[in-house]
């Protein structure tokens, strides 16, 4: 351990020696989204923007609702969907085992000719199978899957569905805002956390054909397609269990930038730590467990398969699990210095971040979105300890002691079921 005068620490090093000190930053972090994201901004702002044209395709849209002990929100959500500008829309609605009175709230919604189709599990499966018995009743064409506490701009389902005129794609997901970005503090990170992460992020991943995950929040399905890959399958994490097999089977997964739905978010810490844990374990488990081969099959290499896994290691696994060593790196080479370096670090990543919330209020063309720039220099932090903290607890449960077998999220009768990878 040396011990080093801060001063001289900060004002002393050559452009070497800051390589050297910051070299996880500037190599890691750094390449990884903010040079990324300059190239989305640049493209969106020089090049030309595609201009969706008045329902360039008209299929039935069938929305399935599925939920559990949803009765206070999910009049909100049917009503937000019947205000829709695409006007062939079904509404199936699924309770799945609720004990709020959830079913007679879907029959008041029926009665009221605002839902085509209900329909209940009678005891609790999971939303995988709720949402399964959803789509057995379905008769759209194109099949949408979102949350009973979402709501959604007028022209959402449309321009969520414009991309599914190119037979090609299977899937298409939606932009996704905080309802109460704004509130407090930790709503208003997620809400900028979404608004880089989904809506510049995503940007990137769809120009790069490398979209992993439809969100089950806000995405659109051709029948076709989910036919061919045989429906959600049992356990948690579904949406992007369901992206990936659509990927392999030779589905394009796109973007609508366009396409906002509004949702919540978690309010209270430990419930924002249960959610974050549990998606961390998820990705885990099917990325690297359940779909860690690239070719299946054994038909040869796919490039986009291996790209996907090969981004999802280096830009999640190893980043999160090096961050940790890097940090007590420093302190083991600066001595009394080092919380300078990591406050000086920690300064860097606020920069970066920064300009990457810029970035994104730049393209996100919605109102309301300026409120989130006092938050900017806190997403970085936020990102580098908190997110990162949580996502390294969620990968070490996962990997020594397979944490996802065990989640509440979905019963346990029927994820002790569920394949084991």
């Amino acid at each position: 351990m040396t011990d080093l005068d801060p001063t001289r620490l900060l004002f002393g090093l050559d452009p070497a020696g800051v390589l050297a000190m910051f070299w996880f930053v500037v190599l890691i972090d750094l390449p990884r989204y903010t040079l990324g994201f300059l190239v989305v901004v640049a493209r969106e702002v020089v090049g030309p923007r595609e201009a969706v044209p008045p329902f360039p395709f008209t299929p039935l849209v069938s929305v399935v609702l599925a939920g559990h002990n949803e009765r206070a929100s999910v009049a909100r959500c049917v009503r937000s969907l019947r205000e829709q500008s695409l006007p062939r829309i079904e509404i199936v609605c699924v309770d799945d085992g609720s004990t709020d009175g959830m079913m007679n709230e879907l029959r008041r919604l029926r009665a009221a000719g605002l839902v085509d189709i209900i329909a209940s599990s009678g005891r609790r499966g999971g939303k995988s199978s709720a949402l399964n018995l959803g789509l057995s009743m379905a008769r759209g064409e194109v099949v949408i899957t979102t949350d009973c506490d979402c709501t959604f701009d007028r022209d959402a389902v449309h321009q969520l569905v414009a991309p599914l005129a190119d037979p090609a794609v299977g899937a298409v997901t939606g932009n996704i805002a905080v309802r109460e970005a704004g509130g407090t503090m930790l709503e208003s990170l997620q809400a900028v956390e979404y608004l880089v992460g989904i809506g510049l992020g995503r940007r990137l991943l769809d120009m790069l054909g490398q979209l992993t995950c439809a969100s089950g929040a806000f995405s659109a399905f051709r029948r076709s397609a989910l036919i061919d890959v045989g429906g959600l399958e049992t356990g948690a994490g579904e949406d992007l269990d369901l992206t990936l097999r659509l990927r392999r089977a030779g589905w394009t997964v796109r973007f609508a930038a366009d396409a906002w739905c509004v949702t919540d978010v978690p309010c209270a810490v430990r419930a924002f730590v249960r959610q974050r844990t549990r998606w961390e374990r998820d990705a885990l488990r099917l990325r690297l467990r359940k779909y860690r081969d690239p070719d299946p099959a054994g038909r040869g290499l796919r490039r986009g398969e291996f790209l996907q896994q090969a981004e999802f290691v280096l830009t999640n696994v190893i980043p999160t699990l090096t961050f940790p060593l890097y940090l007590l790196w420093l302190v083991h080479l600066c001595g009394s210095a080092s919380l300078t370096v990591i406050a000086l670090v920690t300064l860097i990543y606020s920069a970066l971040d920064a300009v990457a919330v810029l970035c994104a209020l730049a393209i996100a063309g919605r109102s309301g979105t300026t409120r989130l720039l006092p938050y900017a220099l806190l997403c970085g932090p936020f990102q580098a300890y908190v997110v990162r903290g949580i996502r390294v607890a969620a990968y070490l449960q996962e990997w020594i002691f397979r944490r996802s077998y065990h989640d509440t999220y979905v019963p346990a009768r029927v994820l002790g079921r569920a394949p084991r990878y």
